[in-house]
């Protein structure tokens, strides 16, 4: 029997859709870093990409074009905040070139989406 829930807009939006791409492939890369990365790059990847799901689903829920742009500019600055963590781990050897590229196509989509979002939402707002 298939159970049947309601759906949240933000479920809908392709970028947070790619977010949780970004978030997934960002579990499986640090699988393979070394332990000792654990509390410190390991961590603060994983809540930085986190971080962009959490905001684009907090934006959408928010009722002004303002105040969506609020999260939706956070989510942009954590996208960048991954794609930092992705380039010293790329550059420490810990993740290899194939998922380093990956990373950064996802960081590419998620940013282009967010900031097409909030260009949108300025010309609501003026």
């Amino acid at each position: 029997m298939k159970q049947e829930y309601h759906i949240y807009g933000f479920e809908r939006l392709e970028v947070w859709k790619l977010s949780i791409d970004l978030v997934m492939h960002v579990s499986d890369i640090v699988e393979d870093w070394p332990m000792n990365e654990r509390f410190d790059l390991t961590s603060q990847i994983s809540r930085a990409a986190t971080s962009i799901t959490c905001n684009i689903s907090e934006g959408s829920g928010r009722l002004t074009p303002k105040d969506q742009n609020k999260f939706y500019t956070i989510a942009y600055s954590s996208s960048l905040e991954v794609l930092n963590c992705l380039i010293i781990s790329y550059r420490k050897k810990y993740t290899p070139e194939n998922s380093y590229v990956k990373g950064r196509h996802l960081i590419s989509r998620i940013t282009s989406s967010l900031n097409k979002m909030v260009k949108s939402n300025y010309s609501k707002i003026n």
